[in-house]
């Protein structure tokens, strides 16, 4: 049986939501409900799209060597846990690409979790915390001061996050504007 993901968006291909360039991953679905959120559009679980974790791997393997990893967010990753892990673990396990994620659960929390040593297995970064609008920061891909960066392996260091752009503008294919990044995000 088909494992299903709420997903809010997807892109394949940016530069503001990890190192280098990326496909993203929007889950739909969110009830940490942090002042401030930049995407509240991607709370509400009654909206999104209904897909399987096999058709999300099938759009990056058809991304081929245009991206160099895969960055979820959300929405809260976290609270699909099952289908993002096994998603997660597939990318780990057949291909090179590497994997990044923002939760809004602290570390703390997170390594409560029963699949916290699957899914620090399964990740290459893990960016963590709620956004704090009060610590909000202008730079870099961390939101707010009191979220921290996970590095899981050895695949990206604190001199490449620093340098992530804050946010972009893309033009798709078909005329369409999208901008995406900390405090910018507009999926629409």
């Amino acid at each position: 049986m088909a494992e299903h993901i709420l997903i809010h968006h997807k892109l394949d291909a940016s530069k503001a939501n990890g190192p280098g360039n990326r496909a993203v991953i929007w889950v739909q679905g969110c009830t940490l409900n942090c002042p401030g959120c930049f995407n509240p559009k991607t709370h509400d679980k009654n909206e999104g799209t209904q897909t399987t974790v096999n058709e999300l791997f099938n759009w990056l393997l058809s991304l081929g060597n245009s991206i160099e990893g895969v960055t979820i967010s959300g929405g809260e990753p976290l609270q699909q846990l099952k289908p993002v892990l096994s998603l997660l673990q597939r990318i780990k396990a057949e291909t090179i690409l590497t994997t990044f994620m923002f939760s809004g659960y602290t570390k703390k929390e997170i390594e409560t979790f029963p699949q916290w040593l699957a899914l620090s297995q399964a990740l290459d970064m893990l960016l963590c915390g709620r956004y704090d609008v009060t610590h909000k920061l202008e730079s870099c891909i961390v939101s707010s001061s009191n979220q921290e960066v996970l590095f899981l392996t050895n695949a990206y260091t604190q001199f490449e996050v620093d340098n992530i752009p804050h946010n972009e503008i893309i033009i798709l294919p078909n005329g369409a504007i999208v901008a995406s990044g900390v405090g910018g995000i507009n999926l629409e």
